[in-house]
């Protein structure tokens, strides 16, 4: 009986933190402050030079990312089969800007984008680049397009079953980092960077 209760207890607990965090994620006062487009290989030289050890995890020798309208995988390869859920990765980054603090805010923004964009890219298309990173096969992602939230500005919590809409590049061979502000107390600022990608399907010679 006891275990009934706690197991109650715990699923009424999660269903009002999760009904908080999206609740508190609507927030009137949030702007779009940009849109940020970044090609792959600016995506990868920043990785290699802010964070040089992550390279091999999230740009491994054999994965290859490829934007919608960018090409085709090679004829080579075969077909992944993997859960149509792992063909959409997406998340927010965020920092409070300080008045009272000397911050480069370009710099700072960057550096949430990078750090999205490059997560998601690890993840996108149904394996991480840190698996396939112990692998010696190739693994081609294709059709990767860039979306927005439907609910941004006003709403920005990001989960895998809210709606979203794509997001035509400004230039070739590039991918999205949404920005948002919303004014706090004392002059500070909440910046976030959501990124939200998909991809059409997978490639590999490294298949069972």
């Amino acid at each position: 009986m006891v275990a009934l209760y706690m197991k109650r207890f715990l699923i009424i607990t999660t269903a009002l933190v999760f009904s908080c965090t999206a609740f508190a994620s609507k927030e009137k006062d949030r702007r779009l402050y940009e849109y940020r487009w970044y090609t792959i290989e600016s995506i990868k030289e920043y990785v290699q030079t802010n964070r040089p050890k992550n390279i091999g995890w999230i740009f491994p020798a054999g994965r290859k990312y490829i934007l919608e309208g960018e090409g085709e995988h090679s004829p080579e390869l075969t077909k992944v089969n993997i859960d149509s859920k792992n063909y959409r990765s997406g998340g927010q980054e965020s920092f409070i800007y300080k008045p009272e603090k000397k911050t480069n805010l370009a710099q700072e923004i960057e550096k949430i984008c990078m750090t999205e964009l490059s997560n998601k890219l690890r993840w996108i298309g149904g394996e991480s680049g840190g698996f396939s990173h112990f692998k010696k096969y190739r693994y081609e992602v294709v059709g990767i397009e860039s979306h927005e939230l439907v609910m941004a500005p006003l709403d920005v919590y990001y989960s895998k079953s809210r709606p979203i809409r794509t997001k035509t590049p400004d230039s070739k061979n590039s991918i999205l980092c949404s920005v948002y502000s919303t004014p706090q107390p004392k002059g500070k600022v909440l910046y976030e960077a959501v990124v939200i990608l998909t991809a059409k399907a997978a490639y590999s010679d490294g298949v069972k």
